[in-house]
């Protein structure tokens, strides 16, 4: 897999889209994976610098923010509710081809991409654990040969919005080439206490050399930082709550209340939860690093590639939904992957590696109510992963090929540490050491029906590691730990261009088994304390169709459709819970708390709707001057939602449209532009993720209605 971006554009055919989402350059066309491709201008024209933006333009994609810092990834309803770090997610994360283990580390990487590759269903034989639902790949601009060039860039907007970037490529001589990049974000908060608030900086510093023929180095270091009150869920009230003076008003989303603001104290004081366990200090004080080279070697069978990595993050938050968590956590993360890569063009083409990684989390939280209930807790724990795996392609005939792909996978974590309740001063230690096994497969077909119609078919494995979580240990039947949840997913799909290469049209229909399903819920251990664990509580399926079109009448006019249609059912989960269940809750029940035993098969999951769709149009108007002027419309639709494990009427996101638009002028050759954009046109109040705790509900929303302006100068 060529490092430099030379060898990547080299490789491209006119209007191609390379992507390495097979560990080579190759075409998105003739990948025979379910893949969206987010391009760097589609990421800028949209605003997003944050995770959770990607939600509004890939269909099958939903990230939501838990209470801090921590993204919770679902693709196709596979994902995890579980923000801790003792848990992994379900949807993997890559930068550069360096698998992230915790949810958190790819926050502050959407600057100077080249692309972003979002790979459907499991990944388990190139990528490995935890890409049951899939990965997402942040794929960095590297630098270029020959090519000193750079930008500069800001936009500035309402909620007193600030943004910056900027790259610089410095040609070193004929053979290696310096990339430093940037970017600033900040915003008011969208509440009206000040809370989902933004200050973010990132840098990133590559170097990439071809000291000699056969032989490319790149060596990258990057850093971003998370600052202000961040966080942010609104405050909404029960329809069924009875707890305020007469006449007082109740609260809904579209009041955007924070929990700092007069009407927020008033909420928590009428819920008797006024009494925090320690004064309240919103904050967000995070920092990230990250330092990888890749290094590849052209042998007479094929490139070696050598990957190591480091990834390391700061922790320190305030923050609060339902309750508040204090949070003070450090991560370090090393990894090695080498693999060797056969020649194109051959028969057979493969693919055969190794894979060694271990993470360190050492973490402290406060777990509070508001009611001298919560606790106290600190731990540590290693996590240790070692693979193998070999991916091959067959070439039957010239238009017949055969995939295959094994991974075998060793994973041990290690936890130890202790949770103290904030009443009583009960403890609950936590000490073990568990191992995983997992071999994980590929099989299919690649069929070229003409030159630019292939079809194919693939059946594919996954797992998602096993963790720790805090409860007593004392009878035979007691546990600490969960086990892995698995998949199996069957995939059929065509991937075509036609007139002219001016329509693409691709279509996917895929069957996902999810077993073990991972269920993180406040229920009561053996010796009668209140725990929060992760367990494997039933089986789910998804499965449906997507679409993917895009049309190019013109050279001057683009217009693209994506839809999905999700059929996502729980086949089997119940589970018993300590606390009872509020009014209109929408799955089974019986017995009473703390052994309320609860049965939602047949439900929905979570951040699962039944139909998403993206609409796209850019049209451009070319002017007597030389100049251009770029009209765009971008549109995301998706169906009611359920927003959280909780199964309550308020958590449904009903069915929702939301609408952006942007207009950009370039002048004749290019050397600037300036645009102007409006996202979410029309206020839609869109919750995306819901916490309780007991009586308090709230909601993480999607951000109002945003407006500004853009100026780019390239030199």
């Amino acid at each position: 897999m060529p490092t430099a971006a030379r060898a990547q554009d080299n490789a491209a055919a006119p209007g191609e889209i390379i992507v390495t989402a097979q560990k080579r350059s190759e075409s998105v066309q003739r990948t025979p994976v379910a893949i969206d491709v987010v391009s760097t201008a589609t990421v800028q024209n949209a605003n997003i610098t944050t995770m959770t933006g990607l939600s509004r333009i890939v269909p099958a994609v939903q990230i939501v923010q838990a209470a801090g810092a921590t993204p919770l990834y679902f693709m196709r309803g596979v994902g995890s509710l579980s923000g801790t770090s003792l848990n992994d997610p379900a949807v993997s994360l890559s930068y550069d081809g360096v698998p992230l283990f915790r949810q958190y580390q790819g926050n502050g990487q959407f600057y100077d991409l080249t692309r972003v590759e979002v790979l459907r269903g499991p990944q388990g034989t190139l990528y490995g654990r935890n890409a049951t639902g899939g990965v997402i790949s942040f794929v960095p601009t590297a630098p270029k040969l020959g090519d000193t060039s750079g930008s500069l860039g800001v936009t500035v907007g309402n909620y007193n919005e600030i943004d910056t970037r900027g790259t610089l490529n410095v040609a070193v001589g004929d053979k290696a080439a310096l990339r430093a990049s940037f970017q600033t974000a900040q915003h008011d908060g969208y509440l009206n206490d000040g809370e989902q608030d933004d200050k973010a900086r990132s840098a990133r510093l590559q170097f990439y050399a071809e000291p000699h023929a056969g032989l490319r180095i790149k060596v990258a270091a990057d850093y971003s930082y998370q600052g202000q009150l961040g966080g942010g869920y609104a405050l909404v009230d029960q329809s069924f709550f009875n707890g305020y003076a007469a006449g007082t008003q109740k609260i809904t989303a579209e009041d955007r209340v924070g929990y700092l603001s007069p009407r927020g104290q008033l909420y928590f004081a009428a819920r008797n939860r006024g009494r925090p366990y320690q004064t309240p200090n919103l904050h967000f004080n995070n920092n990230f690093y990250g330092l990888h080279a890749v290094v590849d070697v052209d042998t007479p069978i094929g490139t070696l590639t050598v990957q190591p990595a480091w990834r390391h993050a700061d922790l320190d938050y305030y923050a609060v939904n339902a309750f508040a968590l204090n949070i003070a956590e450090h991560d370090d993360q090393y990894s090695l992957e080498t693999r060797l890569t056969s020649k194109a063009g051959g028969r057979l083409t493969w693919i055969l590696g190794a894979f060694a990684a271990k993470d360190d989390v050492d973490a402290g939280y406060i777990y509070d109510n508001f009611n001298q209930t919560g606790s106290i807790a600190h731990y540590r724990q290693i996590s240790k992963s070692l693979a193998a795996f070999a991916d091959a392609t067959l070439r039957l005939t010239d238009r017949l090929r055969l995939l295959g792909g094994i991974r075998y996978t060793h994973d041990t974590k290690e936890a130890n540490g202790g949770q103290t309740d904030l009443v009583g001063g009960s403890q609950i230690p936590l000490a073990g050491k568990r191992s995983w096994d997992a071999t994980n497969w590929r099989a299919g077909f690649q069929f070229d029906v003409a030159p630019r119609i292939m079809v194919y078919g693939t059946a594919a494995t996954g797992f998602h590691a096993g963790g720790f979580y805090f409860s007593h240990v004392v009878l035979p039947t007691d546990s600490n730990t969960v086990e892995p949840e698995r998949i199996t997913a069957f995939t059929l799909g065509a991937k075509t261009r036609l007139l002219d290469n001016k329509l693409t049209f691709n279509v996917e229909a895929f069957h996902w088994g999810l077993t073990g399903q991972q269920v993180s819920l406040f229920t009561l251990d053996s010796q009668g304390a209140t725990i929060f664990p992760t367990y494997n509580a039933g089986k789910s399926t998804s499965k449906g169709v997507q679409v993917d079109l895009q049309y190019q009448p013109t050279r001057l006019t683009s217009l693209g459709a994506q839809v999905e249609y999700l059929d996502a059912v729980f086949n089997s989960l119940t589970y018993v819970q300590s606390l009872p269940v509020q009014p209109g809750f929408l799955c089974q029940t019986s017995g009473a708390a703390p052994q309320l035993r609860v049965d939602c098969s047949g439900q929905r999951p979570p951040q699962a709707p039944q139909w998403s769709l993206n609409l796209t149009a850019d049209q451009t108007v070319e002017l007597p001057s030389g100049a251009a002027i770029t009209f765009g419309w971008r549109a995301h639709f998706q169906s009611s939602t359920i927003t959280g494990f909780n199964y309550l009427p308020d958590d449904i996101q009903k069915a929702v449209w939301q609408h952006d638009l942007t207009a950009t002028y370039k002048p004749a050759g290019g050397a600037w532009d300036l645009g102007v954009y409006v996202n979410n046109l029309t206020d839609a109040v869109i919750k995306s993720n819901a916490t309780h705790a007991a009586n308090v509900q709230a909601y993480q929303l999607r951000p109002p209605r945003t407006f500004g302006a853009r100026f780019n100068l390239h030199f």
